[in-house]
């Protein structure tokens, strides 16, 4: 038996950057925050937080990471979770303090010289307040490197009918 509830969803959102916050060199971007009231407990029937944080100069290179979650009890299917970071290597580190040190490609390539993304959704999700899609069912891709041997992986797995692998690994 469904039993109809009422809520009320209160929903901010940031698109674009906050630029060198409090003059630092970082930027907060595209943060999202919703909850989801009730008249009845639980008061509070869901709630939803993300948002990205780029780090470093754009002159010198960045690292920008995003996280977003949502929570639903209600309607538990609208459960979701995205993060993804950026190339994140020895050199996108060494970068981050403008020194102007410069390593071979092979050990300056070391890390994850292709960023890497998972995301977990029953259905798919859209947040238009920040123009984010999370595709059903999880996903995962990435690039790795060490010391000039590089891997990719993407994984996309959403039962009962799709099932994907592509992984590459080069020299």
């Amino acid at each position: 038996k469904y039993t109809p509830v009422t809520t009320l969803t209160l929903e901010l959102a940031m698109r674009g950057c906050w630029k060198k916050v409090f003059n630092l060199p970082v930027d907060v971007c595209d943060i999202f925050t919703s909850v989801d009231l009730s008249p009845n407990p639980p008061f509070v029937t869901g709630l939803a937080v993300g948002g990205s944080i780029k780090l470093g100069k754009p002159s010198c290179g960045s690292i920008e990471s995003k996280v977003y979650v949502g929570i639903d009890t209600l309607r538990p299917e609208n459960n979701y979770f995205y993060t993804s970071v950026s190339r994140l290597t020895l050199q996108t580190f060494i970068n981050l303090f403008c020194v102007g040190i410069q390593l071979p490609s092979f050990l300056g390539d070391t890390g994850y010289n292709r960023g890497c993304n998972i995301s977990y959704a029953k259905v798919p999700i859209y947040l238009p307040a920040i123009e984010l899609r999370i595709p059903a069912g999880f996903y995962f891709s990435g690039g790795m490197s060490l010391l000039g041997v590089s891997a990719f992986a993407e994984l996309k797995y959403n039962p009962p009918s799709e099932f994907f692998i592509n992984a590459t690994l080069s020299p």
